[in-house]
């Protein structure tokens, strides 16, 4: 959503550019993970609200395998899937989740998917 996405570039304001680490280099990581978490709850998401970030990088993953391939993510537990799903393009699709997610390994995407296998 376009809130998500301010939401996101405000985050990202805080590195030096795209390569460097989300820890600005002036903060230590204490510091920063207070900062980061401050900001989080201000927008409503905090284990308070039920609402993690790592919880919503989840449900990004889902959502982008499903609008890829057409299927909900394996995690889903939908057990048909395993026969319907095209192989090439579920690999697409997960490659496209663990490069979207910041990761070069397609293995990665299973932690957010899950696995037809």
């Amino acid at each position: 959503t376009d809130e998500q996405r301010e939401y996101l570039e405000e985050l990202l304001s805080y590195t030096h550019d795209d390569n460097d680490s989300m820890v600005p280099r002036r903060f230590e990581l204490a510091g920063w993970l207070k900062h980061y978490y401050r900001i989080t709850k201000r927008n409503g998401i905090s284990r308070e609200t039920g609402i993690t970030p790592h919880g919503l990088r989840h449900g990004y993953a889902q959502r982008l395998y499903e609008r890829t391939t057409g299927h909900p993510a394996a995690v889903k537990d939908v057990p048909q899937l395993a026969r319907d799903i095209d192989k090439i393009e579920e690999r697409i699709a997960r490659l496209l989740v663990s490069e979207n997610l910041g990761h070069s390994r397609e293995s990665i995407s299973s932690a957010y998917i899950g696995s037809h296998d």
